[in-house]
């Protein structure tokens, strides 16, 4: 789930292999890049709905996790 809004500047990949605190999305804010989706556990990128340069807002769910 993202925690900011703005434009999507890098998403992680489907199938990559993630830990806790992995920065999954940044998005571009007022102070420059900024991580809007951290790996809430270890486990594989299994479905990301953003794309880069997509815009965002806070609250979405970005990026879906198979925990190990």
């Amino acid at each position: 789930t993202s925690v900011l809004s703005g434009n999507v500047v890098s998403v992680t990949p489907v199938g990559t292999a993630v830990k806790e605190g992995d920065v999954l999305v940044t998005v571009d804010s007022l102070a420059g890049p900024m991580a809007a989706a951290r790996a809430n556990g270890d486990g594989t990128v299994k479905s990301v709905h953003v794309a880069a340069g997509a815009s965002v807002e806070s609250g979405a769910v970005v990026v879906v996790l198979e925990e190990k």
